[in-house]
């Protein structure tokens, strides 16, 4: 995508939308999976980083990842520790 001279952020918006419309379907619906998949990352992450430590390697430990990623995610602010709200969900594989 070019560079966009600084502009309001609707205008951004709909300069975006006026790109992303002109794209053929099947790249509509790649870059909506990609997007979705980012933010569903990014919301992870963010629940992960407001955890306080010991909740975080509670999660690792379920989840049964390696315990030494806990310590790459940042330490949450002080003023924001606190048990995180979290519901479990058992995964299931598709088409399991």
């Amino acid at each position: 995508m070019t560079e966009i001279p600084s502009t309001s952020t609707s205008e951004r918006v709909k300069q975006f939308l006026q790109w992303f419309a002109a794209l053929e379907p099947d790249e509509q619906d790649v870059l909506m999976t990609m997007v979705q998949r980012e933010k569903k990352v990014r919301d992870v992450v963010k629940s992960l980083g407001a955890m306080g430590l010991e909740q975080r390697r509670e999660v690792f430990e379920r989840l049964g990842l390696p315990a030494d990623l806990v310590s790459r995610i940042p330490a949450p602010e002080p003023s924001a520790l606190g048990d995180a709200e979290v519901e479990w969900v058992d995964w299931k594989a598709p088409g399991s």
